[in-house]
């Protein structure tokens, strides 16, 4: 679960290093995931200023456009 902006589930691909992991993913994936969770989240998100960044990111985005690479590091 993604608490901290509401947005993609981490479920990573691969690693780059010892700490840290990838994931990429559409925009067409963030546009589902973000409508799914609009209002069934039960989870308080941590970070309302930044869900409103991924949303505007997916607003402004056309699922044509390149996937997103999520890296996190550990």
């Amino acid at each position: 679960l993604n608490d901290w902006d509401g947005g993609m589930f981490f479920w990573p691909k691969g690693t780059i290093d010892d700490n840290k992991i990838f994931m990429p993913f559409t925009i067409q994936d963030l546009k589902e995931v973000l409508k799914v969770t609009a209002g069934s989240l039960r989870t308080p998100i941590k970070f309302p200023a930044q869900k409103k960044q991924l949303e505007k990111l997916a607003s402004e985005s056309d699922i044509t456009d390149n996937p997103v690479l999520m890296l996190v590091t550990l």
